[in-house]
């Protein structure tokens, strides 16, 4: 997790969310004292690429939601509100890019910062997620530092537009 950042790339802005509930799936353990009690969506198939991201964003003080795949995602927000979501390029069954043209065309969520952390760093690939919305890009390795500034950065200024 603490590698070097190769690629990151402002993509879209953000507009205003608000702040709700917990942690849905058993592998991740929500910490109830939260220091910014944000809820960040992380959506990645590698059970421990979850639990690690999990891990961190609890360390932070933010609430992880977990999800295995996107469809696994729309169902989590189903029943949880996400402030800012992490998620993964390549999945089963729906992949972050169809997450993400999923969440862009959904008046809940088309506004919600979504980070897309993937090992794909070509500009095909930035350039396609760029087209359906991605928030912003890191690519594989990034550093840990890099990415909670930049997710502190996008949930502030929700709060401060709100």
């Amino acid at each position: 997790m603490n590698g070097l950042l190769q690629t990151r790339q402002h993509i879209h802005s953000s507009g205003p969310s608000t702040i709700n509930t917990h942690n849905a799936e058993n592998d991740s353990d929500t910490s109830s004292n939260a220091a910014h009690g944000n809820n960040v969506l992380i959506v990645d198939d590698s059970l421990s690429v979850r639990r690690s991201l999990g891990q961190m964003m609890e360390d932070a003080g933010y609430k992880p939601i977990l999800a295995r795949d996107g469809l696994d995602a729309v169902e989590q927000l189903k029943n949880n509100h996400a402030d800012l979501m992490l998620v993964d390029l390549e999945m089963p069954r729906m992949n972050g890019i169809e997450l993400t043209r999923h969440l862009r065309n959904s008046k809940q969520h088309n506004a919600t910062p979504i980070f897309m952390i993937t090992s794909r760093s070509t500009s095909k690939h930035r350039n396609l997620a760029a087209h359906e919305g991605v928030t912003e890009y890191f690519t594989k390795p990034y550093t840990e530092s890099d990415l909670l500034s930049k997710i502190h950065q996008h949930l502030h200024s929700q709060v401060e537009s709100q």
